[in-house]
């Protein structure tokens, strides 16, 4: 019955299947109903409602959210990346406005499970794992409560969900890059760069997780090719992504970096063991369970694979130091390392490093599947292994249920106004002073002379165009918070900068002459996002050159062979 079962999900298209359904199942009520995730998901579905429209009004990556904050403007996608915005924003004209972004949002995280999924399979294929043995890993990647429960409906972590369905395909081109495929080098820099437009965290960490991968399985006979290799695709991909790492490495002094990374945002809350209580009991109590599985897991894999010849001892060796690496650094003895002076300390959640452990232990289970062929008890140990899987699902839905009980006994509402106001931002995209946006009511400008006119012409991310009937000279404040600067020009003069309303008000200020005035005003980019944004081009140039020069090269040598051989 197994081996029927495992020949037919040994075919590409059903290996597929299965992962599609066993994505769809897992994320099943949040299809039915977006609030079925909790915990950050209004601000991901918020933000897509506004990203969506600027995008679709034609600021391809809007950066500074305009309507956001009563109107005052948010820069949070100067500092966060926008992969997990752009994804969604691209369902628009299916799923149109801000009544659905909920659905975009969790269409997208979806494909990114199946996507994550199917990396996996790659991945352990790669790496010499037979396809069934591929498959069950990608199940348990699926399946382990982090990247299910935990990480979708207690957190609602859309940014780093999107970030762990990018990490296989990492460690499924690092396995190319040793193998010397000839995209190997561009298929690694890719998934460096998706990684950093996905979630910076995850990337801090991730990052040099899967150039460490890639040196450790490298063979003694090739190393230093794979070395060069790995650093220099590495390297590219940080180009890649520079448009994103640019503005947000150099603008994070502009917002509330008191918020961001400190207070309850220190790995120091977070660490297992602590003395220390988590600020936050339900995410202390779910991690515990999430890491109980791991080690339990893991446990058993290697009880089963004892005796066995694993299909790559460098990459399983390195996978097993890597957990019992990450496992210390997760805990109380590791407090020492998380100082908030070090620049790993910004990943604000030790316990965020289950992601690796999830990705560990899905190649370990596979892995372990043709491993366990080689003993006496064979069936035995895959039956064991096969086991994981109803286990798994019944340890999730144990966790969802509990989740769906503590909710049902809450007396406040949920979510409270404040998380799901359409209107407004977390606090650390605050860059001006929240309350006095009530000043202006509804109006978009407040003159200080009541008999100028004004009408808005134009109202976009980073630029806004209005005509001024001012019977004297005077100054208008614009309902956007001043942030890196603004830029304004009247009836098409030189461009120069406006004014601003001190600290901490800090809302744009243009001083506008006696008459009828166009005016426009723009948020310039500053040299950080033009640097940023051309490093990233010659970055994606120089990708799409190497790539045609190695088409061009392969061509010639079909051409040459085939004339030989005639």
């Amino acid at each position: 019955m197994i081996d029927r079962i495992g020949a037919a999900l040994s075919r590409p298209r059903m290996a597929l299947f299965a992962i599609v359904v066993l994505s769809i199942v897992l994320l099943g009520p949040a299809l039915v109903d977006p609030a079925a995730l909790t915990g950050d998901s209004y601000i991901a579905y918020r933000w897509q409602g506004h990203f969506a429209q600027a995008f679709w009004q034609g600021d391809l990556w809007p950066r500074w959210l305009p309507d956001l904050n009563f109107g005052s403007g948010s820069p949070v996608f100067f500092i966060y990346p926008p992969l997990s915005q752009w994804l969604p924003a691209l369902l628009d004209p299916v799923l149109p406005g801000a009544e659905w972004s909920g659905s975009r949002v969790i269409a997208i995280l979806l494909l990114a499970r199946i996507v994550g999924g199917w990396g996996v399979l790659r991945w352990l294929e790669a790496m010499g794992v037979s396809r069934k043995g591929a498959l069950l890993g990608a199940a348990i990647y699926l399946l382990l409560p982090y990247h299910a429960f935990m990480d979708s409906y207690q957190r609602a972590a859309c940014a780093e969900l999107v970030g762990m369905g990018v990490l296989p395909w990492g460690l499924r081109y690092a396995h190319a890059v040793r193998a010397g495929e000839r995209s190997g080098w561009a298929g690694f820099a890719i998934s460096i760069a998706a990684l950093l437009y996905s979630h910076a965290p995850t990337a801090l960490f991730g990052a040099p997780f899967l150039c460490l991968y890639a040196v450790a399985i490298a063979d003694r006979s090739n190393a230093v090719r794979i070395w060069v290799t790995t650093g220099l695709a590495a390297a590219l991909g940080v180009g890649l992504a520079a448009a994103y790492l640019g503005p947000a490495l150099t603008q994070v002094h502009l917002i509330n970096g008191q918020h961001l990374f400190n207070g309850i945002y220190k790995p120091t809350n977070y660490l297992f063991f602590s003395s220390v209580r988590w600020p936050d009991p339900g995410i202390e109590g779910a991690a515990l369970i999430c890491l109980a599985v791991h080690v339990l897991m893991l446990g058993g894999v290697m009880l089963l694979t004892r005796q066995t010849k694993p299909v790559d001892a460098r990459a399983r060796l390195f996978l097993l130091i890597a957990f019992a690496i990450i496992l210390v650094l997760m805990t109380e003895v590791a407090r020492p390392l998380w100082r908030e002076d070090l620049p790993w300390a910004r990943i604000q959640f030790a316990w965020r490093m289950l992601t690796l452990h999830t990705l560990i232990l899905a190649g370990l289970g596979g892995m372990a599947w043709d491993a366990v062929a080689q003993g006496r008890q064979a069936n035995r140990g895959r039956m064991l292994l096969l086991a994981l899987i109803p286990a798994l699902f019944v340890a999730d839905a144990g966790m969802l249920g509990i989740r769906v009980w503590r909710a049902a006994q809450r007396t406040e509402n949920w979510p409270p106004a404040y998380l799901k106001d359409y209107a407004r931002d977390v606090n650390e995209y605050w860059v001006g002073d929240f309350e006095h946006a009530r000043r202006f009511g509804p109006k978009r400008v407040i003159t200080v002379d009541p008999a100028t006119e004004v009408h808005v012409l134009q109202w976009k991310s980073r630029a806004i165009t209005f005509v001024a009937n001012a019977p004297a000279a005077t100054r208008i404040i614009v309902r956007q918070w001043a942030y890196s600067g603004w830029d304004m020009r009247i009836d098409g003069s030189a461009w120069r900068p406006t004014e601003r309303l001190p600290a901490p008000d800090n809302y744009v200020v243009v001083p506008v002459p006696a008459g009828r005035h166009r005016v426009e005003i723009t948020m310039p980019a500053l040299p950080a996002e033009r640097i940023g944004a051309a490093i990233s081009w010659a970055s994606a140039g120089l990708l799409l050159t190497l790539l045609a020069i190695g088409l061009i090269t392969r061509y010639r040598a079909l051409v040459r062979n085939r004339d030989g051989s005639i």
